[in-house]
């Protein structure tokens, strides 16, 4: 590659040689050390690669010879730009273009942050944006160890953080103290545990028949088959403690838990109107070229109607952008797309009533599935699809086993006091026992 490039820009002809002394015209050019290369029979004649330097010393060696030279191309940079000499704009544009090239890399256009997790993007970002560190800055006024240390202060859980400069995207690595993250988030989550002192009962969220119960904290107040109503508590949270006489002398405050499932009824209704919208797209369209700059925009395309009619009042646009970069490491400033502006107008329509009996039927089968991911058991549905002139709906009811079960905070107890002061002790004072 390098002396195909070297070859190029010295530039080099290629050659027709004719005659009877072929052979000893190639013998001369290797005893003078000429070179030549890419030696190829066309047309019962060699053609071959040589250096225009090369080319001014074939006299004595034609001479010598017999044969006849024909210059078939010339090839390299030095013809190229003899060729193209008096097209100054070129020249020109080419310069300028390669001066802004020069002038764009000594920008940072892009900035790579990787190995974060406690902390988003967009925070780091913003409070390097507040620190004067963003892109389109100067890379000489890039402070790499600066930026290190500022992240490693104000950020408490990044333990090692790496700042570097690739081509014009400023990489920075961090790493995170996740092991004391977690340690703090289970301490804080902990403290919440410790401050919930107050015990807290499972009731029913709604009606239905026990079908299962497994308590794990707490005192079940119901059991397998019992009926229970709306509110009512299921487990209790209050553990009482009692003494020898089976007397309730304190109690221990508990978050009652429990798997607790229920034979319930659930209500079901789906609505569906008559009439609906729907979005009508037309032939008319607007599709248009961009080029942005930084913050300039260059457009070319079609021009919206002067007059918008109800076809072009509403729209909905499309934009494909496609960045700029050189050699993936050096991201340009300069973006390129297309804008394709789509015009509709909403149509109102009416349901048929197979259409009306799909839609409805689809629904209640989707609500269905999300039941069952859920963990609800379906043991029957008694729902109907309704339609008429009007509105259609579907009703009825589902018959399901699913979990039922809801904290709520319970009222502490008081422990009555008893009046006697000593256990044991009769009204006279006396333990008693008789002497």
């Amino acid at each position: 590659m390098l002396i195909r490039l070297w070859r190029y820009t010295r530039g080099y002809l290629r050659i027709r040689i004719t005659g009877s002394g072929t052979e000893r015209f190639i013998n001369g050019c290797r005893h003078r050390n000429i070179r030549l290369w890419n030696l190829q029979v066309v047309n019962g004649a060699y053609e071959v690669n040589m250096f225009v330097c090369d080319f001014k010393k074939l006299k004595t060696i034609l001479r010598k010879t017999g044969t006849k030279v024909t210059i078939v191309k010339r090839i390299g940079l030095p013809f190229f730009l003899l060729r193209y000499r008096r097209r100054k704009l070129f020249f020109t544009g080419c310069v300028l273009c390669f001066a802004l090239l020069v002038m764009l890399t000594r920008f940072i256009w892009d900035i790579d942050l990787s190995g974060n997790q406690i902390y988003t993007r967009e925070q780091i970002l913003h409070y390097l944006e507040n620190n004067k560190v963003h892109t389109g800055m100067v890379k000489s006024k890039v402070n790499c160890g600066k930026i290190a240390a500022d992240l490693r202060r104000n950020y408490k859980n990044i333990i090692w953080v790496s700042a570097s400069i690739d081509g014009n995207r400023l990489c920075i690595r961090v790493r995170e103290n996740m092991d004391a993250y977690r340690s703090k988030t289970k301490k804080l989550t902990e403290n919440r545990k410790e401050k919930a002192v107050s015990p807290y009962d499972l009731v029913a969220d709604t009606d239905g028949v026990i079908t299962e119960i497994v308590p794990r904290e707490g005192i079940p107040r119901i059991r397998k088959g019992k009926k229970v109503r709306k509110g009512q508590v299921l487990v209790s949270g209050q553990v009482p403690v009692k003494d020898d006489s089976q007397t309730v002398i304190d109690y221990q405050y508990h978050r009652a838990d429990a798997d607790i499932k229920a034979e319930v009824k659930i209500p079901y209704k789906e609505v569906l109107a008559n009439s609906y919208t729907k979005k009508v797209y037309g032939t008319i369209k607007k599709k248009e070229d961009y080029i942005r700059i930084a913050d300039w925009q260059f457009q070319a395309g079609d021009i919206f109607p002067e007059k918008q009619t109800e076809q072009t009042k509403k729209q909905e646009i499309y934009i494909t952008n496609h960045p700029l970069c050189l050699f993936d490491r050096i991201k340009l400033p300069v973006s390129y797309g297309t804008k394709t502006t789509v015009f509709y107008r909403i149509s109102q329509k009416n349901h048929t009533t197979k259409e009306k009996q799909q839609l409805l039927s689809h629904t209640f089968s989707q609500y269905c599935r999300d039941l069952e991911k859920k963990g609800v058991e379906i043991l029957e549905n008694d729902v109907k699809i309704y339609t008429g002139s009007g509105n259609a709906s579907a009703r009825g009811t589902i018959t399901a086993v699913r979990s039922i079960g809801v904290l709520r905070p319970s009222k502490i107890k008081k422990i009555p006091r008893n009046s006697k002061s000593q256990q044991g002790e009769n009204i006279d004072g006396h333990d008693g026992n008789s002497h």
